[in-house]
């Protein structure tokens, strides 16, 4: 279940290090032309670049509220590796934070596929924890069926195009380079990556993220 990656957490001069004196970067509205990823030259992350980006999210939730939904964007694509589209219609029914074995159920995604995945990290389901925790006292109880993600205090879910600008705000760690050659597809490769580091099969992979095919 585990993938090598450190804790979360206890870095607090890495973290400060993050963020001290770095300007929250904001959704722009401009979406980058679809299918880009195929020609990037490196389209998935490496585990410091997940923890980096993972504690400015978690740092800027801190602090900003909307935030919290920024960084469910970004945990939800590099750790089990959803789209955008599945993350808008992502139910709290779905995701099940319960140690060991920690998942999310994706309904009839892509390819009308329907799949379980593993959220490989543990510092990544205490996360959601807090975020499930501070949505139940923010905006009352839950219903099973309500959507996990909601557009920030609008009430709804939120269009898929907004997920490109929300993942794309919680690189800001990076250098500037290495944000354009991250897009929100590149976390179902950095999921992959981590699955088959963990010493998963490309079938069993390929399982997971709900392909259709190898």
């Amino acid at each position: 279940m585990t993938t090598g990656m450190i804790p979360f957490g206890g870095d607090s001069g890495r973290l400060a290090e993050i963020a001290a004196g770095m300007k929250a970067s904001e959704p722009t509205g401009k979406r980058k032309p679809t299918k880009r990823y195929e020609s990037d030259p490196r389209n998935f992350m490496d585990e410091e670049e997940v923890q980096d980006c993972a504690r400015y999210a978690a740092t800027m939730a801190n602090v900003h509220p909307k935030w919290r939904f920024y960084e469910q964007v970004f945990l939800l694509a590099v750790g089990p590796g959803l789209r955008a589209s599945e993350i808008t219609s992502l139910r709290i029914c779905d995701v099940r934070l319960e140690l060991p074995n920690p998942y999310v159920w994706v309904e009839r995604g892509k390819g009308k596929v329907s799949a379980s995945t593993p959220i490989p990290w543990a510092w990544a389901v205490a996360r959601m924890g807090v975020f499930l925790k501070w949505r139940q006292d923010e905006y009352g109880a839950s219903e099973p069926c309500d959507t996990w993600y909601q557009r920030p205090y609008a009430g709804g879910p939120s269009a898929p195009g907004a997920i490109w600008d929300q993942f794309k705000a919680c690189l800001a760690p990076l250098p500037f380079d290495r944000q354009k050659e991250l897009h929100p597809h590149s976390g179902r490769h950095t999921a992959a990556t981590s699955l088959l580091n963990a010493g998963h099969t490309l079938p069993t992979v390929s399982k997971f993220l709900r392909h259709a095919s190898l």
